[in-house]
C-alpha cells in the first residue's frame, strides 16, 4: 500500500474540519489545508454542477487522493496512487458522515467536536494493510502472465497465489517472513497481478457468528419459547451495546453493516466482539435453565468448531 502523510476532512465551504498530519517532516497542514481550500473552491467554480469533480493531484513528490461524500469531502496524501488507499479514503469519508450525522446537519461551527475522529483513523489505518489472514487472488491484469516480465523475487510469491491461500500460507510455501511476503504482495497488487479482499475475513468471520447465534437462539426459544427468549435476547443486545445485529421479528439477528465492521475491525476483534454476545445471552438465561444453559452453549460452540473452525483457524480467531 502507499504510504499514507496525512489526511483530511473538509466540508462544503473548504473548511478543514479534521486534520490527521503522520509524516510532520514532509507535510505542512496549514499549508496543505490552504492549498486544498484554493483547490476545492476553484473547482467548484469551473464545475458545471457546482460538485467536486476532481479525484486525484498528482506531484512530484506527493499524490493527493480525493474524495467526495454527501456533507463532506476528504483528502488523503500519500507517495503514490494506490487502489487500498482510495478504499481507505473512502471508508474515512463514510465513517466521518456517520459518526457527525447530527453535528454536520446543525453545521457546527467548534470544530474542536470532531476531534475524537483520530482514534477512528488511526483505527482504519491499522485494519487496511494487507496482513497475514488476508487471502490473494490474481489480478485482472494476470491474464497478461505471459506478456509481461515479473521480478523472479516477486514471481517466488505470485507461483502461490490460488485464491485459498492466506498471506502467512503463501509466506510458509515461499520459505519467506511474513514482512517479506507482505511487501512482495504489495507489489503485485500495485501492478495489477494480484487483488486482495480486505473485507473478506471480517465478512465470513461474521457470517459464522450469525448462523452460530442463531442456532443458539432456535434452541432457546424451543426451551424457553418465542417470547422468553426474545426477552433474553434484548436483555443480553442491550448489556452488549453494539449495533452490529440486528434482531428480525422472528427472532433471528442478522449482521449490519458489515462492510463497516471490516474497515474497523480485525477478524478476531470480530469473533471476540460476538463471542461476548453469546456470553451475555448464557447470563441471561441461565437463572432459567441452570447447568442446560451451559450445555447448549456448550453445543452451539462445538457447532462453530465443526462447521466454520477452519476458516475461523486460517483467519487467525481462536476458539
Amino acid at each position: 500500500m502507499a504510504k499514507v502523510y496525512a489526511a483530511f476532512i473538509m466540508n462544503e465551504a473548504s473548511i478543514v474540519l479534521f486534520a490527521r498530519n503522520m509524516a510532520p517532516e514532509k507535510i505542512d497542514p496549514d499549508l496543505m489545508a490552504s492549498f486544498l481550500s484554493a483547490i476545492g473552491g476553484f473547482v467548484r467554480e469551473i464545475s458545471p454542477t457546482g460538485g467536486l469533480g476532481l479525484k486525484c493531484i498528482e506531484a512530484s513528490t506527493f499524490t493527493i487522493l480525493i474524495e467526495t461524500g454527501e456533507r463532506v469531502y476528504g483528502a488523503l496524501v500519500v507517495d503514490s496512487r494506490d487502489l487500498i488507499a482510495e478504499r481507505y479514503l473512502k471508508a474515512l469519508v463514510r465513517e466521518f458522515e456517520t459518526m457527525f450525522r447530527k453535528e454536520l446537519q446543525d453545521r457546527v461551527s467548534n470544530i474542536d467536536v470532531f476531534k475524537p475522529f483520530e482514534k477512528v483513523c488511526d483505527k482504519l489505518l491499522s485494519t487496511i494493510a494487507i496482513s497475514s489472514y488476508h487471502i490473494p487472488r490474481l489480478g485482472g491484469r494476470a491474464e497478461l502472465l505471459d506478456e509481461v516480465r515479473i521480478p523472479r523475487e516477486l514471481w517466488s510469491v505470485l507461483k502461490f497465489v490460488d485464491g485459498r491461500r492466506t498471506v502467512a500460507e503463501i509466506a510458509s510455501r515461499a520459505g519467506l517472513s511474513l514482512e517479506e511476503t507482505i511487501d512482495r504482495m504489495d507489489r503485485l497488487v500495485e501492478k495489477g497481478l494480484v487483488d486482495v479482499d480486505l473485507s473478506e475475513p471480517v465478512r465470513e468471520v461474521a457470517r459464522a457468528y450469525e448462523e452460530t447465534i442463531n442456532s443458539y437462539l432456535e434452541h432457546l426459544r424451543a426451551l424457553l419459547g418465542h417470547e422468553i427468549a426474545g426477552i433474553a435476547l434484548e436483555r443480553a443486545m442491550r448489556k452488549w451495546g453494539l449495533t452490529w445485529l440486528e434482531r428480525t421479528s422472528e427472532l433471528v439477528v442478522k449482521a449490519r453493516d458489515v462492510d463497516r465492521l471490516a474497515w474497523l475491525f480485525t477478524p478476531k476483534e470480530v469473533s471476540d466482539m460476538f463471542s461476548s454476545l453469546m456470553e451475555l445471552l448464557y447470563h441471561e438465561v441461565r437463572p432459567l435453565l441452570g447447568l442446560l444453559a451451559a450445555e447448549i452453549l456448550s453445543d452451539v460452540r462445538a457447532e462453530l468448531k465443526a462447521k466454520h473452525g477452519e476458516k475461523l483457524e486460517k483467519f487467525e480467531v481462536g476458539d
